[in-house]
């Protein structure tokens, strides 16, 4: 199998295709992203329930190599068409794995990703996210 195989994941029926990253929170609770749709109409929270062994986050400008890459093996779809990934035999899985020296092996890490609005945030963890629809925040919740 190829490295670095980008596969659409689709957790349900009643999503947007295409999402921006308002938020991102680690914290006791885990890793949560915020996300409101392009027409500003449905948001919607990604948590991370099982381990996150690594996170990361570039802007649209810093990943256009990889974003450019992003089509299926039949061309049906690419980044700018969907929001959510799942990247099977990943190289960022491979990387974390060697620098645990195996504690986490490869074989369990999962590596998803959201192409969202100007950036892709990748995370390795070892269970698929959960998705809610709606949130609030406070207005001390926002910070500048």
């Amino acid at each position: 199998m190829a490295e670095n195989n980008w596969k659409m994941w689709i957790p349900h029926y009643n999503l947007e295709n295409k999402y921006f990253i308002c938020k991102a929170v680690d914290d006791e609770d885990g890793l949560q992203l915020f996300l409101i749709s392009n027409d500003y109409t449905k948001k919607i929270c990604v948590q991370f329930p099982g381990m996150v062994y690594a996170y990361r986050n570039r802007l649209e400008l810093a990943a256009l190599c990889t974003l450019d890459e992003i089509t299926d093996k039949t061309g049906a779809f690419k980044a700018s068409d969907w929001t959510f990934f799942v990247v099977e035999n990943s190289i960022y899985a491979k990387e974390i794995a060697k620098e645990s020296q195996d504690i986490y092996p490869f074989s369990q890490l999962i590596h998803f990703a959201i192409v969202g609005g100007q950036a892709l945030f990748e995370v390795i963890t070892d269970a698929l996210p959960i998705i809610t629809e709606g949130w609030e925040f406070s207005p001390e919740d926002i910070r500048p």
